[in-house]
């Protein structure tokens, strides 16, 4: 049976197929065989009893859930099938809800999208008035992902807004805090001078990530809404 919308075939194991696994949750259900090609040869998987174990400890730990995850035996070799069913509450991967396709067809029932041309305009209304920052839409071979993040605030997607470590290290300060002044500033990066300081946080400002409150020696910054942010 070829690959299909609830059916994936991974040669290999990689952590990253977690991610194909959320994305079955998110939506009807699927099946994920490891030690398959995608024309449904069995290639056979390495050290299958212990990916075995690994595959279900890491599917509840990391995502919260329990799949069946069975071993099959062939004279070709071993392979690892992995049963998703749907789940009722949305699953995430490292804080980010992906779905598959079927999310327009989800859409569509709850009375999101009236038709499919306002799909990706209606999905994108719903985030910003939510507070939330826009969604990833990506095409994976024959797969529609929708990417729905909780907030951008963390190491991955703050260095693709082009930030260096020390302004990271002052969003992740602000996350925690709520606020952070030109003093804390210099305080959580030693070594620098007032004017790096400032240039960073100007740069944090321009980048719509931190917005400033107050004037000069009174000016603290706070993180603005996380909708508005990318």
């Amino acid at each position: 049976m070829p690959e299909t919308q609830n059916l994936e075939y991974k040669s290999s194991w990689r952590d990253e197929f977690l991610k194909e696994i959320c994305g079955f949750a998110n939506a009807q259900g699927g099946t994920l065989f490891i030690g398959k090609d995608d024309k449904e040869n069995i290639v056979g998987v390495k050290n299958a009893e212990k990916l075995l174990e690994d595959l279900s400890n890491k599917i509840t730990t990391i995502l919260g859930i329990i799949c069946d995850v069975n071993l099959h035996e062939t004279k070709q070799g071993e392979y690892i099938e992995i049963v998703v069913e749907p789940q009722p509450n949305p699953v995430n991967y490292k804080g980010k809800y992906h779905y598959r396709s079927d999310i327009a067809n989800a859409f569509f029932r709850c009375g999101y999208v009236e038709s499919w041309g306002r799909g990706i305009e209606k999905i994108t209304e719903q985030c910003a008035t939510a507070g939330l920052p826009m969604p990833i839409f990506s095409n994976e071979g024959s797969d529609f992902w929708v990417t729905f993040r909780k907030d951008i605030y963390n190491l991955v997607d703050l260095s693709l807004l082009g930030l260096s470590d020390r302004q990271i290290k002052a969003v992740l300060y602000v996350k925690e805090k709520g606020r952070i002044t030109n003093l804390e500033y210099l305080e959580i990066n030693k070594g620098i001078t007032d004017r790096t300081a400032l240039r960073d946080l100007d740069f944090l400002i321009e980048r719509g990530v931190f917005q400033r409150i107050g004037e000069k020696k009174a000016a603290y910054y706070e993180l603005v809404n996380v909708g508005n942010v990318g």
